[in-house]
């Protein structure tokens, strides 16, 4: 019988597991043969190798009547443990998508939480920039304190430049992690909220005012104020579709690492 575990770095502890990354240090027990096999990821570091096997000696170490066989697999791999390598490592293949090869452990979830915050940013700066339909509605105008006005903007590009911030960290773990399309997703994102947050700057010159607008009160047409929203929900569309993709295809595949 095979028993499999992978070592820990953080916890520095061996736990029981069976599915593998690429990343990762394994320790395979053949119960029949008495040999224990330690097979160190093509990602893997020597570092973590040299700690897994101390950890590994100084449990022995605890049973000196526990005849144990340590083998550091090479090229030579025996078939039967070659076969649970490779049945563990299907478990995160996908023959659809060669761009989710995600390595560490806190690569998968900073991923997933920034993507899934990016999402909710974007959400609520488009509820907040549907808030003109509450506005008042003055003969196809829209009435707004200048006070109202400007938070009304500040909050929506505030929630553009946190969502940019995590389009940054974003690309820093597809670089990281050599993810293709995660660099092309993220780099995309951080091009369109810039530009986002280049147009919200533009403060009140973002639309015509009427000539009945005054120091109290600006007046803009209802009309302006739609196609203002709809230029910004075009815009995050243009990011949101694909990581909306992305993250559903990822929850499915590392859920088991996610939560």
């Amino acid at each position: 019988m095979l028993r499999t575990y992978i070592f820990d770095e953080d916890k520095k502890a061996w736990l029981e597991e069976e599915s593998l990354l690429l990343h990762d240090l394994c320790a395979i027990l053949d119960e029949d043969k008495q040999n224990l096999y330690l097979w160190n990821g093509p990602k893997s570091s020597p570092e973590r190798l040299e700690k897994g096997c101390n950890l590994i000696e100084k449990l022995l170490s605890n049973y000196p009547n526990l005849n144990l066989k340590l083998i550091k697999l090479q090229k030579k791999i025996p078939p039967q443990i070659k076969k649970k390598i490779d049945t563990m490592l299907a478990s995160i293949e996908s023959d659809d998508d060669d761009f989710l090869q995600f390595t560490r452990l806190f690569s998968i979830k900073i991923f997933f939480i920034s993507t899934l915050a990016i999402i909710t940013l974007s959400a609520l700066s488009l509820l907040n920039v549907m808030r003109h339909a509450e506005l008042l509605d003055w003969n196809g105008t829209i009435a707004i304190k200048p006070a109202n006005y400007e938070t009304w903007i500040n909050i929506t590009q505030y929630l553009i430049i946190i969502t940019l911030i995590l389009f940054v960290i974003n690309l820093g773990i597809g670089i990281l992690e050599s993810e293709h399309q995660v660099i092309v997703f993220s780099s995309a994102g951080i091009i369109i909220c810039i530009g986002i947050i280049l147009y919200l700057n533009q403060g009140i010159y973002l639309f015509l005012f009427d000539e009945r607008s005054s120091s109290s009160f600006y007046v803009i047409a209802r009309s302006d104020v739609n196609w203002f929203f709809i230029t910004i929900l075009l815009a995050e569309i243009m990011y949101l579709v694909p990581s909306t993709y992305k993250l559903a295809i990822f929850v499915r595949k590392y859920r088991e690492y996610i939560f």
